[in-house]
């Protein structure tokens, strides 16, 4: 037997979005709080919280209401009056605050917060350029202290992979959020630094989060730590725009976790074509300079002031150093001394060894004024 009274979860939602809509005191609230959780999409809707000490609500400021005054006036961590009126949507058991229009309060609890220790910090020294010290250009042994289980860590992972595969990386897990957070990256900093593993540079970081997520890297503990290690420390916390004060005393700071393990290795496939290129291209480039110094010189052959006479053999040094460099480039130098170029007749490679003669049956022999050609009856 069905009792009476009983709804459906869709009836009962159907019920609350008509009972907000209709009541007039939810169409023209104003309601104070610090703003967390921002997101501001370009070109679209605004996303974000307000908060208390007490409570919080979901907050949305549809494109048709984003106006100049709105975005230089919304601002993580800061308090504001927002205007709106509230709705529901049933699906998702989702109540939001539209927001018409905001106005600014001042600076929120962790907002002031933050500023108060940005001067203090300032005011000691901790951002100086002096104490920064500098990022190894190819380290070998990589540290990094964030989450084991967050999405940096792969990020961070895949990319030292993908362009130094031979580097040692060291993870040093985390918390990265929460109360105990700021104890445990502070102890992991020292701890790196006192380890029997040596490592060449430390990562420390997290991906993106709400201001609130990434507050433990505005702690004392986490300034201190990274103040005082020994270790050169990349920082890369959040997204571009996340901004905190690991960044600042960091001996650099990178946007992201990817960003990071880039900055901390060298891409060797890159660094392989470079000088591979730099190989093939070396003669060619000195025969170019060669040909460039000529024409140099032809254009001021005919000129007889003391500044271009000066420049001429300026130029004229420049162009007998290079000619000696592409003398000594080229194989066929030690040809003029005496020596013999022995070679395969038919692929004309080069022959270095007597095993070598054994597997041909003519070989070319190239001198300074012209090659012959001798076939081979017997190799001793």
């Amino acid at each position: 037997m069905i009792e009476q009274n009983v709804i459906t979860v869709t009836e009962f939602g159907n019920s609350l979005k008509s009972f907000i809509d209709d009541s007039f005191i939810f169409k023209s609230l104003k309601i104070k709080g610090e703003i967390s959780n921002l997101v501001i999409k370009a070109n679209s809707h605004i996303y974000f919280s307000l908060k208390d000490p007490g409570g919080k609500i979901d907050c949305a400021i549809w494109k048709s209401n984003v106006s100049k005054h709105v975005l230089q006036t919304l601002k993580e961590g800061s308090e504001i009056i927002a205007n709106g009126s509230l709705s529901y949507y049933p699906p998702f058991n989702k109540l939001t605050f539209t927001v018409n229009n905001v106005i600014y309060e001042g600076s929120g609890t962790l907002d002031k917060l933050y500023e108060e220790r940005y001067q203090e910090y300032q005011a000691k020294g901790y951002f100086d350029s002096k104490y920064k010290k500098p990022i190894p250009q190819v380290p070998t042994s990589i540290g990094v202290i964030t989450s084991e289980t967050g999405a940096a860590i792969q990020d961070i992972l895949s990319t030292i992979k993908k362009r130094f595969p031979i580097a040692n990386i060291y993870l040093f897990p985390v918390l990265v959020q929460g109360d105990d957070a700021k104890q445990d990256i502070a102890k992991k900093i020292v701890e790196a630094n006192n380890s029997k593993i040596k490592v060449d540079v430390l990562l420390v970081g997290r991906g993106g989060g709400s201001y609130e997520d990434l507050w433990s890297f505005n702690e004392v503990e986490v300034i201190e730590a990274i103040h005082n290690s020994k270790i050169p420390i990349i920082s890369c916390v959040g997204h571009e725009s996340d901004i905190t004060l690991a960044d600042y005393v960091a001996d650099l700071r990178v946007s992201t976790p990817t960003m990071a393990a880039v900055s901390a290795s060298i891409d060797m496939n890159a660094m392989f074509d470079f000088l591979n290129s730099l190989i093939e291209r070396s003669s060619n480039g000195l025969i170019h300079k060669l040909n460039e110094y000529k024409i140099k010189l032809n254009n001021i052959k005919e000129t007889t002031s003391s500044a271009l006479i000066t420049k001429l053999n300026n130029i004229k040094q420049q162009f007998w150093a290079i000619s000696r460099e592409v003398e000594l480039l080229s194989p066929y130098g030690p040809l003029n001394k005496g020596f013999a170029l022995i070679m395969d007749a038919y692929s004309n490679k080069t022959i270095k060894t007597v095993d070598q003669l054994k597997k041909l049956k003519e070989i070319k022999i190239k001198m300074s004024d012209g090659e012959v050609s001798i076939k081979i009856e017997e190799v001793k």
